[in-house]
């Protein structure tokens, strides 16, 4: 549930950047630094960089007081509208 928080949140930076352009995720790594409970939380995702066909991200999932619950780092081919 986490992995897929976090992949939700990139694909919304690349969204948020270009709403034409989806996103297909080639690799994804997540750390997880604290146990996610039930509780209020927020993800957060930016893109490092964007190329023609290839984007990198990253996000992170934090508690109300903005600790940092996990990390994703992912790779993505951006699919473009013919």
């Amino acid at each position: 549930f986490v992995t897929a928080w976090l992949d939700n949140a990139m694909a919304f930076a690349v969204a948020a950047r270009d709403a034409q352009v989806r996103l297909a995720s080639l690799e994804l790594k997540v750390s997880f630094l604290e146990r996610v409970g039930v509780a209020p939380v927020e993800a957060e995702a930016r893109v490092l960089r964007w190329g023609g066909s290839v984007v990198f991200l990253e996000a992170q999932l934090m508690d109300v007081d903005g600790g940092v619950l996990a990390r994703a780092s992912s790779t993505g081919k951006l699919l473009r509208p013919r």
